[in-house]
């Protein structure tokens, strides 16, 4: 038996459940499909941080492009109380800034972004935090990312990357989404 398997698998189990503890609302967009492919493009699969059987590394898929408004809305919130945060949200101005990244402590992956600038989002962000919530984030910073990339190779495509531009025509802003224990619920703008 391989106890460095058995442990890790049991540490990714509890994680992914500790993940599951919390609510999140989203932003989503609809980003033009050559450019989202062009960046993808640029990025070697083997140098991808990706994890068996959770498909939430690797890249961001095209349907999955987001910005997290806040992540960490406490389970006992009623969704309702969420809900009525959100349905007063207008449709925010969004720009696609520089791309960057940051990096886990717990483990050897780094995230490659683009950082988003949205005064609204910041201001959602805070209503959000009226209802209880954890985070381990005391700043909100407004990203949508791009990868997942081993911490060894997460410098290097922030150098590669750094003149890709996502311009005001390249996407459109789609829906909020709200999402608890596996459960969605999707607002349009």
């Amino acid at each position: 038996m391989d106890i460095k398997k058995k442990l890790r698998e049991a540490l990714l189990k509890e994680e992914k459940k500790a993940q599951q503890e919390y609510g999140c609302t989203m932003l989503f967009f609809k980003i033009n499909k050559e450019k989202w492919e062009e960046i993808q493009g640029i990025i070697k699969e083997e140098d991808l941080y990706v994890e068996e059987n959770d498909s939430s590394f690797g890249r961001a898929k095209l349907s999955d492009v987001h910005c997290t408004v806040l992540f960490g809305t406490h389970l006992d919130v009623p969704n309702e109380d969420v809900y009525k945060i959100i349905e007063k949200f207008e449709e925010p101005d969004i720009k696609f800034k520089g791309i960057s990244s940051f990096s886990s402590d717990k483990k050897s992956f780094g995230v490659i972004k683009f950082d988003i600038e949205s005064e609204k989002l910041t201001e959602y962000n805070k209503e959000l935090k009226k209802l209880p919530y954890t985070s381990d984030f005391p700043k909100y910073h407004a990203h949508c990312t791009i990868c997942y990339c081993k911490k060894d190779k997460v410098d290097e495509y922030v150098k590669k990357l750094k003149d890709f531009k996502i311009t005001d025509k390249d996407f459109t802003i789609d829906k909020w989404v709200y999402s608890k224990q596996g459960d969605k619920k999707s607002f349009k703008i």
